[in-house]
C-alpha cells in the first residue's frame, strides 16, 4: 500500500484492510515499512521501539517483534528504531528473508510502504509484493502526480492493482464536513462508524 505523497491516509486505509480482512477468519500480519513516518503503531495503540529493523538487525526475532491486534488473527510488525537511510534497509536481501516467512506464516501480508510518489522506496518493494495499491484522498491527490506515481510502481515491473480513493464525502456532491467509514472491530464482531 502506497500514496503519491503524505496525508493522503494510506496507514488509515491499511489498518483497516488488515482489520476487516482479520474477522473473517484470515492470518493477517500488517507490516509498517515507512521508515520515515510510521504511524501504524501509534494508531494502533501499540510498541513501535520493537519492529522490522530489530528483526533486520537480529536484535529480535519476527515472532519476539510481532504484536497482537485485538487478536492473533490480526498481527502487527511495526517499525521499531528508525534508520538514518531507509532507503537502503528497504532494498536488503534481509528484508526479502523476512517478508517470504511472513508470506509463508500468514494468510495475507500488507506493506504500508513510503510513500511512492516522493521516495524511490515504494517503488523498490514492487519486486517483493504481489501488488500495489495507491491510496489517494478526495480533493487533496492532484490527477498528475497521481498518475506518475502509477507509472512509476510500473516502470518498474511493479503489479498495479487499483488506486482507493479516501476520505470521499459520504452526503452529496458538495458536502465535505461528513467522511464515513465503517470499520470491523474484531473484538466485538460490530460494524462502528468512525470519523478519520
Amino acid at each position: 500500500m502506497t500514496s503519491t505523497g503524505p496525508g493522503e491516509g494510506k496507514s488509515f486505509v491499511c489498518a483497516n484492510l488488515a482489520a476487516v480482512y482479520a474477522a473473517t477468519g484470515l492470518r493477517v500480519a500488517l507490516v509498517d515499512l515507512d521508515l520515515r513516518r510510521p504511524m501504524l503503531a501509534e494508531r494502533l495503540g501499540l510498541e513501535r521501539s520493537v519492529g522490522v529493523t530489530s528483526v533486520l538487525l537480529r536484535r529480535a526475532s519476527i515472532e519476539e517483534a510481532l504484536q497482537p491486534v485485538n487478536d492473533d488473527n490480526f498481527m502487527l510488525l511495526s517499525s521499531g528504531p528508525l534508520p538514518p537511510n531507509p532507503a537502503d534497509v528497504l532494498s536488503t536481501d534481509a528484508l526479502a528473508e523476512v517478508l517470504d516467512e511472513l508470506a509463508n506464516d500468514f494468510d495475507i501480508v500488507i506493506l504500508d510502504s513510503p510513500p511512492a510518489g516522493m521516495f524511490a522506496d515504494a517503488r523498490q518493494l514492487t519486486s517483493l509484493v504481489d501488488g500495489s495499491i495507491v491510496v489517494s484522498r478526495h480533493r487533496h491527490t492532484r490527477k498528475g502526480p497521481l498518475a506518475d506515481t502509477v507509472k512509476g510502481l510500473r516502470d518498474v515491473g511493479g503489479n498495479v492493482l487499483g488506486v482507493i480513493l479516501n476520505r470521499a464525502p459520504t452526503k452529496g456532491q458538495g458536502d465535505y464536513d461528513q467522511y464515513g467509514y465503517s470499520t470491523y472491530q474484531p473484538s466485538d464482531r460490530t460494524a462502528k462508524r468512525v470519523k478519520s
